[in-house]
């Protein structure tokens, strides 16, 4: 289960090094895409002041949704299949291109695409801008882990952690560091508490790290992946990996990750309800 992956991380070598006070990296790895928020850390606010449409329905909670650029999928982890919901249609008009995708406590899908943070109806896949982002990664943590009263979405903007905040409608923005000597491949998940996962290239691969979404800072790399490893969502306990080469691998409770299927279609991020994983 989720809490044998996080006890599991909490024992490993890398973790032991972060206790012992080993940070001596520095932020060497500056954000690649990040420098437009930098300077909006603190009260900033898209929320325009007017009365919110009613959401959209929630997601379902024994499906891992998953995004190619223009479409959206739901995975049966059990079943290994993969079926085709809708392409995404935003009703500001804006053109798919959708970089990863999250789900709140609610079960409210929300989607980055084309410097836009989006909430979708996961039925007939129509988007509704929520405020701008320059983000390609997101992962809602753990409910009153970051803030107690407050659905608190990850962003990871090259190696930057910005935290928004998505109470009435508004997308406030705090930028909270950098990741030291990683940066963002395609995807965040939550593990547990604070504890976030982050893909990261390296070296011709790509890396499943741990970070805190708190302060940012790397809790230790855990295992490695296929390159353009772009999406991650934790289901059951277990970690699903979703590739830009359309590879579907599971990485079990020892960190070890196993190809399940192949399609022929580029992924580019995943999610689920938090009653899923």
């Amino acid at each position: 289960m989720r809490t044998g992956l996080l006890a599991l991380l909490l024992l490993t070598g890398c973790v032991e090094r972060l206790i012992t006070g080993d940070d001596s990296d520095g932020g060497q790895s500056g954000s690649q895409e990040g420098g437009e928020d930098e300077e909006s850390s603190g009260d900033e606010s898209s929320s325009s002041g007017d009365e919110l449409p009613p959401p959209p329905p929630p997601v379902a909670r024994e499906t891992i949704y998953v995004n190619s650029s223009d479409t959206l999928f739901a995975f049966d982890p059990v079943s290994l299949t993969l079926a085709q919901l809708g392409r995404f249609t935003f009703d500001d008009g804006g053109a798919a291109s959708v970089t990863d995708i999250a789900i709140d406590r609610d079960g409210l899908l929300y989607a980055l695409s084309a410097g836009m943070l989006y909430v979708c109806d996961p039925v007939s896949v129509v988007c509704t801008p929520r405020g701008p982002s320059s983000a390609n990664s997101a992962g809602f943590a753990e409910f009153g882990a970051l803030d107690p009263d407050d659905d608190v979405l990850v962003l990871v903007e090259g190696s930057e952690v910005v935290h928004v905040r998505v109470r009435d409608g508004g997308t406030d923005i705090t930028s909270v560091g950098t990741l030291a000597g990683y940066s963002s491949s395609g995807d965040v998940m939550p593990l547990g508490g604070t504890t976030m996962l982050l893909s990261s290239p390296n070296a011709g691969e790509d890396v499943l790290i741990a970070f805190d979404a708190a302060t940012a800072q790397v809790l230790g790399p855990l295992t490695n992946l296929p390159a353009l490893s772009y999406g991650l969502a934790g289901f059951g306990g277990e970690v699903w990996v979703f590739t830009d080469l359309g590879e579907i691998l599971r990485v079990d409770e020892g960190w070890s990750a196993q190809q399940m299927l192949r399609v022929d279609v580029r992924l580019w991020g995943a999610a689920t309800h938090p009653d899923s994983r």
